[in-house]
């Protein structure tokens, strides 16, 4: 297929193309497939719009008929699988538990897919390269626990460091309490007799009696009728614990290093699973959006033709499904014999809503998206979409309305051929209707000559 534009971006716009776009996006749940969807765009290639369509077609028809499809609701790990890669990095406690929940959910999208290879053929063709992975899992499991600490079990030093530290913190607390105790019987503290000031727990000892209580001041309050003192009976016990917890830290420093560079050798594995999971949810996406407007994979025919039954406009559809309306569809059918149709009718007649129909669902097919027509309908992939809708008038280059459609026209005229869609609205307006006409009917023949659908 031809490498440069299949349809401008002005008649993507018309054809309000970005609608379907916010659409897909709402429905992706990574941020990856978000991205991925708020780019949707036309492809250059139809071997992989081809694929892209079965694929989005195959998990469309796994989700509406209630099979079962492994649950991809996954956070982006792109950057703890970057991380991993740079030698002498360390992954923190959450980062490894974000590793090893994604990659159970890509373990198990990878089984699926590869046990799916009969009826799944396009979908499953994303895990070919793959291999799902024990070993992140395990070795994660063995070192962090559920709620993303370093496990006791992890190593015989941090074991013997966290006894000591219960038992000191233990001893502190029943030395403060002791000292909570008597100063409460001398009246020398408040109800809300203790606060914590650097991890360390003080009495709120009012101040007239300060000097009556030895130890560490660490605060005063705002009134400045209480003093926060740490009690002497446990200032140096405290420093233990201090002294403690920086050994603890230094502990499962090293030990996050060692499982880091344990998984560092997968890190090229992991963006490959994030990759998968990203495409994945974008495909569901794609075909829970295909479920909203009751879309189907129409017959793709290797030459020109569209034949489009029970057709809807998607956004109009699922506006009038709001409002509980009824959207009537539309049958038309263009092929090599009869490639060209001219609508006339009364204003609001629904001339202007069938051009852009036909314009969108072209543009949606060839996006990789699936169309809201009966399943029996017949599409083709076209080299150019052409769209002339609209007032074009053109302040900037002081051109009329006509003189700017006239252009266009031009334009048009000068790409067009048996693979390109032309979409014409308002057809030779814009002047007096005897030249209009007489320069629609010179148009109307070169495209007829063009064989342009």
């Amino acid at each position: 297929m031809s490498q440069m534009n299949i349809i401008e971006s002005e008649a993507l716009e018309l054809l309000e193309f970005y609608k379907i776009k916010k659409y897909v996006t709402e429905l992706c749940y990574s941020n990856g497939a978000k991205q991925k969807a708020s780019h949707i765009s036309v492809f250059s290639d139809n071997e992989n719009l081809t694929v892209e369509l079965h694929r989005v077609d195959e998990l469309k028809n796994t989700l509406s008929g209630n099979s079962f499809f492994p649950d991809i609701q996954f956070e982006d790990f792109r950057k703890e699988a970057s991380l991993l890669s740079l030698e002498g990095s360390m992954l923190t406690e959450e980062q490894f538990l974000l590793v090893k929940e994604s990659t159970e959910i890509s373990n198990t999208a990878i089984r699926f897919l590869k046990n799916r290879k009969q009826d799944l053929p396009n979908l499953s063709q994303l895990a070919d390269e793959l291999e799902d992975n024990k070993v992140i899992v395990v070795e994660i499991d063995r070192i962090i626990d559920f709620d993303a600490t370093v496990k006791n079990s992890a190593s015989k030093e941090l074991q013997k460091i966290r006894k000591e530290l219960s038992e000191k913190k233990r001893e502190s607390d029943i030395k403060f309490d002791r000292q909570v105790n008597e100063l409460r019987k001398l009246g020398f503290i408040r109800d809300n007799e203790e606060s914590f000031f650097n991890g360390r727990r003080t009495l709120a000892v009012l101040v007239e009696y300060k000097s009556e209580v030895s130890g560490f001041v660490h605060n005063k309050s705002e009134t400045g009728k209480t003093i926060f003192i740490e009690p002497g009976a446990t200032i140096s016990i405290n420093n233990d614990i201090a002294e403690l917890e920086i050994d603890e830290r230094r502990e499962i420093n090293r030990i996050l290093r060692e499982l880091t560079d344990t998984l560092r050798p997968f890190a090229f594995q992991l963006k490959q699973y994030n990759d998968l999971l990203i495409e994945l949810d974008f495909l569901r996406a794609k075909a829970k959006y295909a479920q909203l407007i009751n879309a189907s994979l129409p017959v793709i025919s290797a030459n020109s033709e569209l034949k489009l039954n029970k057709a809807f406009h998607p956004t109009l559809f699922l506006q009038n499904k709001e409002l509980k309306k009824n959207t009537v569809p539309l049958n038309i059918h263009l092929n090599s014999q009869n490639h060209l149709v001219v609508i006339s009718g009364p204003n609001a007649g629904g001339k202007s809503i069938t051009l852009k129909t036909v314009g969108l669902l072209q543009t949606m097919l060839q996006s990789g998206l699936l169309v809201s027509v009966a399943e029996n309908s017949v599409m083709s992939f076209f080299k150019h979409i052409l769209i002339d809708i609209g007032d074009t008038q053109s302040i900037e280059h002081e051109l009329s309305t006509y003189s700017a459609r006239l252009k266009n026209m031009i334009a048009i005229l000068k790409q067009v051929n048996s693979k390109t869609l032309v979409l014409m609205d308002e057809f030779g307006s814009g002047t007096d209707p005897e030249l209009g006409g007489a320069m629609a009917e010179v148009v109307l023949e070169e495209l007829v000559k063009s064989k342009t659908f």
